[in-house]
């Protein structure tokens, strides 16, 4: 039995429809993905530069450049990098706006947080957690990765001066507005 051109024509033409369909609607999805991204990043930035969080990044950094033990309370700031890294890891936010939104603050607090003394890994052994701020450790590296990718950096490695200048700016940081 032939086909009838006309028939081979409707389904020809009904396949383009929805084909053209699924293509629209994955580039829809794709930017309504990176709308909420953007939004959500800015709405963390907010969060980042809220005059409590401001508190705890100067005491932190405070304590990170004297080379003590942060207190608690200003783990705030390694809570926060642990929900940003996680959100970047299920892939919710896009590694790249995060990048240009928190890298070097990311690379930077991490690198004192275990430079000279490593006390995300003393944290891990004294809660008999592997996972404490496993996270944010993995954000770390994935920043690090891009710092190399989109600068042409030569290295992985967070460098003590740029680290350092970082917290120095954090630990001046005026919390009262």
């Amino acid at each position: 039995m032939a086909l009838d051109p006309l028939t081979v024509s409707i389904a020809a033409a009904t396949w383009a429809v929805a084909v053209g369909t699924l293509v629209i609607s994955y580039w829809q999805i794709s930017q309504q993905r990176e709308l909420n991204s953007a939004a959500t990043i800015l709405n963390l930035r907010d969060r980042y530069d809220a005059t409590s969080l401001r508190a705890a990044r100067k005491r932190l950094s405070e304590h990170l450049l004297n080379s003590r033990e942060p207190e608690t309370t200003d783990l705030e700031v390694c809570r926060f990098f642990e929900l940003v890294g996680f959100l970047t890891h299920q892939r919710v936010l896009d590694r790249r706006m995060v990048w240009n939104a928190f890298g070097g603050w990311v690379t930077s607090y991490y690198y004192f947080l275990t430079h000279p003394q490593d006390w995300v890994a003393e944290w891990r052994r004294s809660f008999h957690d592997p996972m404490v701020f496993a996270e944010f450790e993995w954000l770390c590296s994935e920043m690090g990765r891009l710092d190399v990718e989109l600068t042409g950096a030569h290295s992985l490695r967070t460098r003590f001066e740029d680290s350092r200048g970082v917290l120095l700016t954090e630990a001046s940081l005026d919390h009262s507005t």
